[in-house]
């Protein structure tokens, strides 16, 4: 052996970064679950190939929202996935106890679907009532059956990778800009600044074919919009509103809300609230439900954003400026550089409406 080349090596050693924690072993005596773990987090689920793909999925998220942030992901994330029943509320409050901040309760396929067979099972016995147990059977597996795409392992898998670095973007978002305010995961639409941005940094983690799937809906809805804006719907008027958009509460949180106290009432509050992606299977063609209109509104309006303003990272100033107290008026005015962003949000709503109609431009007419 080069003994000079040994002694210049162990300095090296010695001054090398640290070992990363093991974080796996935080969780052993909290969960039997295979567990896979990052320098940011880890995922729990029942087996080493899933808990890796869970992982796979929240990286992805952590990685989109440094590139849209700038910063990366506060402290530390937890998926958890049992396979056989729902998450458990104590073990989750043990993750935390661990030093994971973002916690993601989430549910298992093979669960969900013992859960739709149980609900499809009762609503068929309630529509056949006297008739004998083959027959419900059979209908039973029939009403399934049309559910298959929908609820296929291929669907879930696909699910996850979309819905995941979704729900934790809502809280590395939150714990970000106002670390000490006390936010609740499972609402997601607690964070102190606009519902706006806090649904925005969600969908802005998701996967390329999921934000393409939005834009998509949009410009379908938009022509819709401009082959007579007189006669749209409220709904349809809605999404090209950037000024509202920016002033409104999320149409979901009074739902959540109203979910959380009536778990409360019930003593359930400890229990986790499992996201079941109920948005992704209503109609995008239903605007006037605004729930829709609002998850579409702003995967448009963050590309409107970005594009203007020349800066891919651009929602970690307005986040960082929320943070401070400013409103989005206060934000535009304010000294930052926007690019080719108008400063007021008269002008901001001109420029959105101009740049739509050259982002979705008319269709050609159809020959008669």
């Amino acid at each position: 052996m080069n003994f000079r080349f040994a002694a210049l090596a162990m300095p090296i050693a010695l001054c090398g970064a640290a070992p990363e924690p093991d974080l796996c072993a935080r969780v052993t005596a909290i969960t039997p679950l295979a567990c896979a773990q990052s320098a940011r987090g880890i995922a729990l689920a029942v087996d080493d190939a899933t808990a890796q793909r869970l992982l796979g999925d929240a990286e992805a998220g952590a990685e989109r929202f440094m590139s849209r942030f700038g910063a990366a992901p506060p402290g530390l994330y937890a998926v958890y996935r049992p396979e056989e029943s729902l998450p458990d509320g104590t073990k989750v409050q043990a993750l935390r106890t661990a030093g994971f901040t973002a916690i993601l309760p989430w549910i298992s396929p093979k669960f969900r679907r013992a859960q739709i067979e149980t609900s499809v099972r009762a609503g068929v016995t309630a529509r056949m009532p006297g008739q004998p147990p083959e027959a419900i059977d059979a209908a039973v597996k029939a009403d399934i059956a049309k559910l298959t795409l929908l609820f296929s392992d291929e669907a879930q898998v696909k699910l996850e990778k979309t819905t995941i670095p979704h729900e934790l973007g809502h809280m590395w978002y939150g714990r970000l800009y106002w670390p000490n305010a006390s936010i609740d995961g499972p609402s997601h639409y607690g964070a102190p600044g606009p519902d706006w941005l806090d649904e925005t940094a969600a969908i802005l983690m998701e996967d390329d074919a999921s934000l393409a799937s939005r834009t998509e809906q949009f410009a379908m809805n938009y022509r819709r919009y401009r082959a007579d804006p007189a006669k749209a719907t409220p709904g349809l008027r809605m999404l090209v509103d950037l000024p509202a958009f920016f002033e409104e509460k999320h149409p979901g949180a009074d739902r959540v809300r109203e979910l959380l106290e009536k778990r409360k009432q019930q003593g359930a509050q400890n229990s986790p609230v499992i996201v079941l992606g109920g948005a992704e299977i209503k109609s995008a063609n239903n605007l006037d439900d605004r729930f829709i209109g609002f998850y579409l509104q702003g995967t448009v309006a963050s590309s409107y954003m970005i594009e203007r303003s020349g800066d891919p990272k651009i929602f970690g100033r307005i986040g960082a400026a929320f943070g401070r107290g400013e409103t989005m008026a206060q934000w535009l005015a304010n000294a930052e550089p926007k690019g080719k962003l108008p400063r007021d949000l008269k002008a901001l709503q001109a420029d959105w409406l101009s740049w739509l109609d050259k982002r979705f431009p008319a269709e050609p007419a159809k020959p008669a």
